[in-house]
């Protein structure tokens, strides 16, 4: 009933097995940290004037945008990834954003 309704709003959906079986869910697991890192920072971080000032608030946000879709551990990754690329430097619990102007 719920994906008949959806479908009459006009409302793409449809019933997967499992959830790892989701279109979403796939293609977020297919990406590598660095990959992860480079879209993350390209569309939340260089259009935000309101950036994640702290580690632990970077780790939630980057933990949201990819709908919580792989273990939270591999935030860790991601944040590296972030480093690496120049994108941002840790000072003790504090993330400071490279300028990219």
């Amino acid at each position: 009933p719920l994906i008949k309704h959806l479908k009459d709003q006009r409302i793409f959906c449809s019933r997967s097995a499992s959830v790892s079986e989701i279109p979403l869910v796939k293609s977020a697991n297919k990406l590598s940290p660095k990959d992860r890192a480079a879209d993350f920072f390209e569309k939340c971080i260089v259009p935000s004037k309101n950036r994640p000032a702290t580690v632990k608030r970077l780790h939630n946000s980057i933990y949201s945008y990819f709908h919580k879709v792989f273990p939270e551990e591999e935030v860790s990754s991601v944040v590296e990834a972030l480093k690496v690329a120049g994108n941002i430097t840790v000072n003790g619990q504090k993330v400071a954003y490279a300028d990219r102007g």
